[in-house]
């Protein structure tokens, strides 16, 4: 586990309600809009894609906030704002750890992990999280490279 301060600048997302089970095909057709939107404005992509989620929850069933971000410079795209915010994410302390692989072991190689040590280190978590996807080939990947961040404060 590493300790860290990022700040991202701007970034265009999609904001969505939903479950665990729903976010993979909901990114999608998230992603794709994203893209979409950038291919027909002056939007530079500058970073890889951040999942950025608020109160994650630890079952199936409880719906949570999630964003869809790619971060970019350039001229927002006011004509398409009613598809994707185009905003800049704020400055985030968290805990973070890098996971490689198949999607499916996600949880249990990369944020269980993760979650023990900031617990073990006496940290709160802040209610955000987010997952930056380095490198992505596809959920079966072994090749995958995702980092998972958790915002964290000092215990008072």
């Amino acid at each position: 586990m590493d300790v860290k301060q990022t700040t991202l600048g701007t970034v265009l997302c999609i904001r969505k309600h939903l479950t665990l089970p729903e976010v993979g095909h909901v990114s999608q057709d998230c992603c794709s809009a994203i893209l979409d939107i950038i291919d027909r404005s002056a939007l530079t992509v500058t970073g890889p894609w951040h999942f950025v989620s608020y109160g994650l929850p630890d079952d199936t069933e409880s719906e949570f906030e999630i964003e869809f971000c790619l971060p970019v410079v350039g001229d927002g795209p006011e004509a398409l704002a009613h598809q994707a915010e185009y905003h800049t994410l704020p400055a985030f302390r968290c805990a973070t750890r890098q996971y490689s692989g198949e999607l499916s072991g996600l949880f249990e190689h990369g944020y269980r992990p993760l979650l023990e040590a900031i617990k073990a280190e006496g940290y709160e978590l802040t209610g955000e999280s987010r997952e930056v996807y380095h490198q992505w080939f596809g959920p079966g990947s072994a090749d995958n490279v995702i980092e998972i961040q958790f915002g964290i404060r000092d215990a008072d």
